[in-house]
């Protein structure tokens, strides 16, 4: 090409590349400018077609009102745990004797202090539930089940983020993201699996508190009874002394044998035997108390203060109507069930497409790759015909897990039916015993001691007179000791039985439902 015809080509492109870019301008100021005619508008009603924006992966308002839910119902939780409400919990202490002990958490000497002679019952309780190693353990599984709450809140805002950027880039490939994960919606059934996860664990922590605090009433009751029984039966070595010395006269003046002097210092020593029985015995109480509140060997253990209970025994049926709605057990299995019938919800509100009238280009669900196929020319797209919904794959496996959930839940309820006919069985039998512990403590004081103590005066006067013989002066002396031993016995079971029956019930104070 010469120099001429560069020229010239020069010439024209200067020409021509203005006219285009003229064109180009007036062909997009009459696109932006177009307006449907008047025809049209009367066809369709006067409203111009307008391209919508598509809508968003979940609203920023409903993810950010699911999650401050979320934050409130942790918040809530944890208050709960740390000042659990009196109509929730099997105990609550007296709030001058937990402030007055608060020290004692971390300080074994200050429990050590507390626990000097005559402490109280309310003592013992309260120190067992601020130091019981099992209350601990199950506090801090609580606590960790509340912890929870922010793991679903932060999971759902990874793949909410997730969702955000890549819902533009799938948009023409038909992989919808946005409509695989209802955010708000699933957000706010995931706190509510964690809340009956976290109300399940509360039951748990009560149904530790019941049972520590039962033992620690077991033990100071035992503990009340071996230093009584010591008391009796010191009484009783003392009488038998007094007896030896009587019959050794006799024996020296020859008013009686050999062989009555042997048998009363063979109960004498049997008696001291018992005695040093029931001295060990203590011991064992002491390590009970100390492993309950996790004090060391060198921390000592009071005698506890005398306790009577003269409250009356409320009627059976009021307390089997508690026992159904306050038991640790049945409300953890409550709360188990509706866990996993909200797990249900979830899994079928991301499994199960919803309704539509088909105009979505992705079906409702978990993930609904296959739609891509349709979408990226598959044979019913090929065709210029309209495509069906897609399949999404694994669908079969999720019908087999939404069945294997509703067996579970039919599992959970019948596991429930069980517990409620246990619960019943249970507070039938502890009934039956503080009940019995109270008759046969009314029944030996208001007439087995009189009556052995008339038995034990009578044949000592016939005895001296030589109208009783000694081998039934020796049984008067051994009826009256144990009589005397199964009052105190009796006492220390009205005690224990009715420990047992609140924990049974699963309610501390059964005052205010005795009739």
């Amino acid at each position: 090409m010469n120099k001429r015809n560069v020229l010239l080509l020069a010439t024209l492109m200067l020409v021509v590349q203005p006219a285009c870019a003229s064109d180009y301008g007036a062909l997009k100021g009459e696109v932006d400018s177009y307006a449907p005619s008047p025809l049209y508008l009367s066809l369709t009603g006067g409203a111009a077609t307008k391209k919508t924006p598509s809508p968003p992966v979940a609203g920023a308002d409903d993810f950010a009102a699911a999650a401050q839910r979320l934050r409130d119902l942790a918040a809530q939780w944890e208050l709960t745990l740390q000042r659990p409400e009196a109509a929730a919990a099997f105990i609550v202490p007296r709030a001058d004797l937990l402030l007055s002990l608060t020290g004692a958490v971390e300080d074994p000497a200050v429990a050590g202090q507390a626990l000097v002679d005559g402490f109280s019952l309310q003592t013992l309780e309260t120190l067992t539930l601020l130091r019981n190693p099992t209350i601990r353990t199950k506090q801090a599984e609580a606590r960790a089940a509340v912890e929870v709450f922010g793991q679903a809140e932060q999971i759902d805002a990874v793949l909410r983020r997730y969702a955000s950027l890549s819902a533009t880039s799938m948009a023409g490939s038909g992989m919808g993201v946005a409509q695989d994960f209802p955010f708000p919606a699933v957000l706010a059934l995931k706190g509510q699996i964690v809340g009956e996860e976290v109300r399940a664990a509360r039951e748990t922590l009560e149904a530790a508190r019941r049972d520590a605090v039962a033992a620690a009433r077991t033990a100071y009751w035992e503990l009340s009874y071996s230093g009584q029984a010591a008391e009796i039966t010191a009484r009783m070595i003392d009488l038998l002394e007094n007896l030896d010395r009587s019959v050794a006269s006799r024996y020296e003046a020859g008013k009686t044998s050999f062989q009555d002097l042997v048998r009363i210092r063979i109960e004498r020593e049997k008696a001291r035997e018992e005695l040093r029985t029931l001295a060990e015995e203590r011991k064992n109480r002491e390590a009970e108390i100390r492993s309950l509140l996790a004090l060391p060997p060198e921390i000592a253990v009071g005698i506890p203060a005398i306790r009577e209970d003269g409250t009356p025994l409320p009627a059976q049926a009021k307390l089997e109507s508690l026992a159904l709605a306050r038991r640790q057990e049945l409300r953890a299995a409550d709360a188990m069930v509706g866990r996993m019938e909200r797990m249900l919800e979830m899994v079928e509100t991301m499994t199960y497409p919803g309704f539509d009238l088909g105009l979505n280009p992705v079906p409702r669900g978990v993930i609904a790759a296959a739609a891509a196929d349709s979408a990226m020319g598959g044979v019913a797209g090929s065709s210029g015909t309209a495509a069906a919904p897609p399949r999404r794959p694994f669908f079969a496996a999720d019908e087999a897990y939404v069945r294997e959930i509703r067996q579970r839940i039919a599992a959970l309820k019948s596991e429930r039916e069980a517990v409620r006919a246990q619960t019943l069985v249970d507070v039938r039998n502890a009934w039956f015993a503080a009940d019995r512990a109270r008759r046969e403590e009314a029944l030996y004081a208001a007439k087995v001691l009189g009556l052995s103590q008339s038995a034990l005066e009578s044949s000592l006067q016939g005895y001296a007179s030589g109208s009783v013989a000694f081998a039934d002066l020796l049984e008067s002396y051994k009826g009256w000791l144990e009589n005397n031993l199964a009052r105190r016995r009796a006492r220390v079971d009205i005690g224990i039985t009715r420990s047992g029956l609140e924990a049974a019930v699963g309610v501390a104070n059964l005052e205010g439902t005795a009739d």
